[in-house]
């Protein structure tokens, strides 16, 4: 049978599967047949055939897809990612407005937290490489992130933008059109790193009724408002009210409640919490020590700091402010506080004036607001830009206000619109939105422009590298002389000094210490050399190591070899730790073979002999807590 099927070009394979089977069936393999497996020459080439043109269509389809990848990829809309402190329908609607004005061009906006607390989310993401494009940024603490090289250099394509509007081009970025306090903030030793956004202004509310009622009215029946500081503690106390159980029942003034915190205070003394070159913090200054205890005198006066917070802190929720429901006669606070009113209390009888300042100064306030910044290692830098230059263009003020006006609208509100950086814009906004808008009433009209005139003299906080820091220093510097009962003096004096002293180390940073590292290399090479030859010289003339020793410690080297290099030379970045490195592993060896105790002890035994040993444990004792100080102190400060 096998001659048979070989003639017909098949192949037997029954006698292998036969020996196979002897091997596990014994006697019985005699039962079993041998098993053919042929295929024909014809088929043979059949089977070819199809199999080259399976991998031919295979291939032609893979090509295909790879080329068809590629298009989608040049079409593929270039991604631009937005980090952004609000969605609402006017910025939701500038972003529509930029893709259609630029196709292929795609925004994803996504919330941010951008001031302090996010610090940590956007420095994992910038050290990670895969940071935003545009981020909506807080403006104090741009300096900071400036000196860190975290934020792009925008001179450049400001200068650029300036020369595209004077070709005929679209509206550029030019300074001149923003306010100083905010462009000032924005930028950092001549950089500038931001374009500022929106701003708002700090303002003192008062409840009109309520100064009526208590006669703070002039000769011809006007409310008066408090114009200095004696005249603001007297009112504060004349306005409180409290039952016969001695609890509150209404507050004149909270120093703290609202949005001014010790900047507007030592504004309004003629303090300064940095010098000019912002290169010496001043917040021990007299003024600012003058405006924190004249704050502390205000609570001790009400009934301390516990009891004025516990009055005014009852309910939560705008809705629930003290000042809307009549309970607190006057605070300062931000201009944000006319939408409540619109919002909430359309009809209460309020007025602002500019805060009070002290007696022989004028009177001050301060700002802030946010900007929108490019990240150092964003792609895309120049199209972020645009698309920054866009958003605060008067067209995307206009795109923004007219789409949160009608989305308010709908929803039976009145709007009103915030204000930019940009005073030209604020004229236009105020006119449009405000002035000529018949639901707006007019006590709120007439406060927003008192707003919009103290904007001309507001103040900005410090722009320095350290300016997150020394907000926490304030803070805390409030909260031990308000609660602890700490003189002004003594908290503001150690805050100074610690804010002193992490600006002198970002301004003033100490050099590197380098060592002679050609020279150390050469004795740590030497020395691994002599010990690893001195190592096997002992042990092969105690012939310690057996042939078969002497084998598998060579396979062990062999088979270790390629990861400890491996380890060594791309692993660990500089040579000098590579050498460390290798002089530790020979130390080591030298242990595991046993008589690297011996050297070790012989030495300390040879120097505590000799007389010595008491200077060199004084030495290292003092070089420990020397080093252990400085890196304490760094660590705290």
């Amino acid at each position: 049978m096998e001659n048979r099927l070989k003639n017909v070009g098949c192949e037997p394979i029954g006698p292998s599967i036969r020996y196979f089977w002897q091997r596990v069936a014994g006697d019985d393999v005699a039962k079993i047949q041998p098993i053919y497996q042929c295929i024909s020459r014809q088929r043979s080439l059949r089977l070819a055939w199809l199999v080259v043109m399976t991998w031919g269509v295979v291939y032609f389809l893979c090509g295909g897809a790879k080329v068809m990848a590629a298009g989608n990829t040049l079409r593929r809309p270039i991604r631009l990612n937005f980090w952004t402190i609000s969605r609402d329908r006017g910025v939701e609607a500038i972003v529509h407005q930029f893709e259609a004005d630029h196709p292929g061009v795609k925004i994803v906006a996504s919330l941010y937290d951008g001031g302090t607390n996010g610090s940590q989310r956007l420095a994992t993401a910038i050290m990670g490489g895969e940071p935003p494009n545009i981020v909506y940024q807080d403006r104090f603490t741009i300096g900071q992130w400036a000196v860190l090289g975290a934020f792009y250099r925008l001179n450049d394509l400001i200068k650029e933008s300036m020369m595209r509007q004077k070709r005929g081009g679209p509206e550029g970025i030019n300074s001149a059109d923003y306010y100083p306090f905010c462009w000032r903030e924005a930028s950092y030793q001549g950089g500038v790193y931001g374009i500022p956004t929106g701003t708002e202004v700090r303002v003192l509310f008062y409840n009109s009724d309520e100064l009526r009622q208590a006669g703070l009215v002039n000769l011809q029946g006007r409310v008066m408002p408090p114009q200095t500081w004696g005249q603001l503690q007297r009112d504060a106390l004349k306005l409180s009210r409290r039952n016969a159980a001695g609890d509150l029942t209404q507050l004149g003034f909270a120093p703290n409640y609202g949005n001014s915190w010790l900047y507007i205070y030592a504004f309004l003394d003629g303090g300064r919490f940095m010098n000019r070159a912002c290169t010496r913090c001043t917040m021990d200054s007299p003024p600012v020590v003058k405006a924190l205890a004249y704050m502390a005198h205000l609570y001790q006066l009400q009934g301390g700091i516990n009891e004025v917070n516990a009055f005014v802190n009852a309910g939560s929720g705008a809705q629930f402010d003290p000042f809307l429901s009549g309970k607190l006669a006057m605070k300062i606070d931000g201009n944000w506080v006319l939408n409540e009113v619109v919002r909430y209390r359309r009809h209460l009888r309020f007025g602002v004036a500019p805060p009070p300042p002290l007696r022989g100064h004028k009177s001050a306030t301060w700002s802030g607001g946010f900007a929108l910044v490019i990240p150092q290692t964003a792609s895309h830098k120049k199209l972020a830009f645009e698309f920054i230059r866009f958003f605060v263009s008067r067209r995307g003020a206009e795109i923004y206000n007219r789409v949160n006006s009608r989305y308010y609208a709908a929803r039976g509100r009145t709007y009103l619109p915030g204000f930019t950086a940009e005073p030209g814009i604020n004229r236009e906004m105020y006119r449009r939105y405000v002035q000529n808008n018949p639901n707006i009433p007019p006590r709120v009209a007439t406060a927003m422009h008192m707003c919009y005139k103290l904007l001309k003299i507001s103040h900005n906080r410090p722009v320095t590298p350290v300016g997150e820091y020394m907000w926490n220093q304030m803070l805390q510097a409030q909260s031990s002389v308000f609660r602890a009962g700490l003189s002004a003096r003594v908290a503001l004096t150690r805050a100074t000094k610690r804010v002193q002293r992490r600006l002198n180390r970002i301004l003033h940073p100490l050099p590197a210490a380098r060592l002679p590292e050609g020279l150390v290399m050469v004795l740590l090479g030497a020395a691994a050399l002599v010990l690893i030859l001195a190592g096997f010289w002992r042990e092969w003339r105690k012939n310690r190591l057996a042939a078969w020793r002497r084998s598998q410690t060579a396979m062990g080297w062999m088979f270790a070899g390629p990861a400890t290099q491996g380890f060594l030379f791309f692993q660990l970045d500089r040579w000098w730790h590579r050498c460390c490195i290798v002089f530790a592993g020979t130390i080591c060896c030298m242990l595991r073979v046993g008589w690297g105790w011996k050297i070790i002890s012989g030495c300390c035994s040879a120097i505590r002999c000799s007389g010595i040993h008491w200077p060199i444990r004084r030495i290292c004792s003092l070089a420990y807590r020397w080093v252990w100080r400085w890196v304490w102190g760094w660590r705290c400060c």
